[in-house]
């Protein structure tokens, strides 16, 4: 598993029956004490990739956008949850 920001992401590549890959990958929480999935990426089925490599790098980048776009979102949510205790 690899982090950025603090979120731990796990990618990997689907072979598919054309030759080719296509991504596809997790972002988990990083404050649960326990794997807490929040968000999953799949890309299209239209982007394929001659790696294996290029596809799981893809899917980490598009991890990585989804968390940069969403983290003020995400961590609002955990200071609420916080607050619930």
């Amino acid at each position: 598993m690899q982090h950025y920001k603090a979120y731990g992401i796990h990618t990997t590549a689907v072979f598919t029956k054309e030759g080719s890959w296509h991504g596809r990958g997790a972002v988990f929480h990083p404050q649960e004490k326990l794997i807490s999935e929040v968000h999953r990426v799949e890309t299209d089925s239209d982007l394929l990739f001659l790696t294996k490599s290029d596809a799981e790098n893809f899917a980490f980048m598009l991890c990585k956008a989804w968390i940069d776009s969403s983290r003020s979102k995400l961590d609002y949510a955990g200071v609420q949850a916080y607050r619930e205790l």
